[in-house]
């Protein structure tokens, strides 16, 4: 340890780093759903989409009936949208990583059932899923 301490301390970096992201992970308040599992969602609980991309975007292609609000708009229109707080929200992005970032705010509006739509619309689309176009 005492002659390779730079390399211990790599080590140590990562190690902890790790621990971080098992932790985080561990903490997740949304579930993570894969686009056949939303769409079972869709199709038999009514669930509710919402796309948290920029409007270009979204433009370009969404899952049909997907409300837009980028992440950072939707602490402010969260309530101006027409939602129900008993049905199930599938929230979706890009590659499923920012959609995490809406979950407190949906919690503290009342929505109980939350979901994150695993590997976002790119996932989606593998999965020779349709998008709706504008």
């Amino acid at each position: 340890v005492v002659n390779h301490w730079v390399l211990f301390s790599i080590l140590g970096g990562v190690l902890v780093g790790l621990a971080y992201t098992f932790v985080q992970s561990a903490r997740e308040q949304a579930p993570q759903v894969t686009p056949l599992e939303a769409t079972r969602l869709i199709n038999h609980d009514e669930a509710q989409v919402i796309d948290i991309r920029d409007k270009g975007a979204f433009g370009k292609g969404h899952i049909l009936g997907s409300h837009n609000v980028p992440l950072s708009e939707l602490a402010d229109k969260i309530g101006k949208l027409d939602l129900k707080h008993e049905q199930p929200i599938v929230v979706c992005c890009d590659a499923g990583n920012s959609a995490a970032g809406a979950v407190p705010t949906l919690s503290k509006a009342g929505f109980g059932k939350v979901y994150r739509l695993k590997g976002g619309i790119m996932d989606w689309r593998d999965a020779n899923l349709p998008l709706a176009r504008d």
